[in-house]
């Protein structure tokens, strides 16, 4: 861990692969983000497996990608044509955001439709990870005690629906159906 990124192993549970994970969220200078690049090359060296980072760099590849720098906004605040400038990449962005989202649900629609509707892998690694999901692994009862054995888990749960639903009542007159 950094001043600049937190790096962690994610176990995922059900057997599935673990993977390295880093958050980051850059300096806004350059000079003090170089520490932060150096930082990720020496993790990079050391790390084996899949490796998804994420979070804000606080950097672009080129100066035409920020419209109205910082600098030149700062200076002129009151600029209205900046301004409308930076309005307009933030719509620009938004709506390029929208369609490659749409374009991920699609793809993987068609993903699903090539190769996941005909009892294939794909079909049936969608329904163990379903299935694994909705396991219940461990459960507090209503003494606060963590239950993770199937029996504790059961115990647990039938005595939180007894207390909810009460008990019989003795003395109450039946009902008659006609």
């Amino acid at each position: 861990m950094t001043d600049q990124m937190i790096h962690c192993v994610i176990k995922p549970s059900g057997g599935l692969e673990e993977f390295f994970c880093t958050f980051i969220y850059a300096h806004n200078d350059a000079k003090l983000r170089e520490s932060l690049w150096e930082n990720l090359r020496t993790l990079n060296s050391k790390l084996w497996g899949p490796w998804l980072l994420m979070g804000d760099f606080n950097c672009v590849i080129n100066i035409e990608e920020r419209i109205g720098s910082a600098e030149t906004l700062h200076k002129e605040p009151l600029n209205t044509d900046l301004m409308q400038n930076e309005r307009d990449a933030f719509s620009k962005y938004v709506q390029a955001h929208k369609n490659y989202m749409q374009y991920l649900r699609q793809k993987a629609k068609a993903y699903w439709i090539k190769e996941g509707d005909d009892n294939t892998a794909l079909f049936h690694s969608c329904i163990r990870k379903r299935i694994l999901q909705n396991n219940v692994y461990a459960i507090r009862d209503m003494g606060g005690v963590m239950q993770d054995t199937p029996e504790g888990i059961q115990g647990a749960f039938v005595d939180y629906y007894k207390e909810l639903l009460g008990k019989a009542k003795e003395g109450r007159t039946q009902a008659t159906y006609c």
